[in-house]
């Protein structure tokens, strides 16, 4: 398995450390491998492997690897485990934390990571999700121009949500790196998208 280490996430872990501290930086990292996890095991259990694990500015993220193409319904239990042990591990830790108080910042943590995941939006869980069920209900060309419409809505709402948060929120760098990150990947995705190349020509 690769493993690729790229300058953004060096970038997320000082802000992360900057603004939030050390103790939540290594409860976010925790967090983040946890949720890799539960990814892994579903994706070994069809019968696929990680050909690599990337960091970036928005995290960790692997490239999976199937040596058949999986069903949607195969590949939607991949892609929502990842948010569905987060979530879990929340639970977990939010009972372990009635004896030790210690195990409540891993419990917000871990639902954080969980929730924010599944914003519906290239290259998080949720927007794969969405794909996914678009795409098994009536065919990738058919829903192309809607999962970009989507994407494009997502992209305003972060840069949006992130601005607002910096400010009301001290200005905590990572949170508007956590959030203006996957508004450019949405933005990447359109710009790339041959259903857009005449809007783009055009401008």
């Amino acid at each position: 398995m690769e493993i690729i280490i790229k300058p953004g996430f060096l970038l997320m872990l000082a802000a992360s450390v900057f603004s939030l501290g050390i103790e939540v930086t290594l409860a976010l990292i925790l967090s983040m491998v946890l949720h890799e996890v539960g990814h892994a095991v579903a994706l070994f259990a069809f019968g696929g492997r990680v050909e690599s694990l990337s960091m970036t500015m928005g995290g960790l993220s692997m490239e999976p690897y199937f040596p058949k193409l999986p069903s949607y319904g195969q590949e939607m239990v991949c892609v929502a485990s990842g948010p569905a042990v987060s979530l879990l591990a929340g639970l977990a830790f939010a009972f372990l934390a009635k004896e030790n108080a210690a195990f409540y910042l891993l419990s917000g943590v871990n639902f954080s990571l969980g929730i924010f995941n599944l914003i519906p939006v290239s290259g998080f869980d949720g927007g794969r999700l969405f794909s996914l069920m678009l795409e098994q209900l009536a065919g990738p060309t058919i829903v192309a121009p809607y999962i970009l419409a989507a994407d494009l809505l997502a992209a305003f709402f972060l840069v949006y949500l992130g601005v607002v948060l910096f400010f009301r929120s001290g200005r905590n760098y990572a949170l508007l790196l956590s959030l203006l990150y996957p508004a450019g990947l949405a933005v990447s995705k359109i710009k790339n998208s041959p259903s857009s190349a005449q809007f783009y020509n055009d401008s």
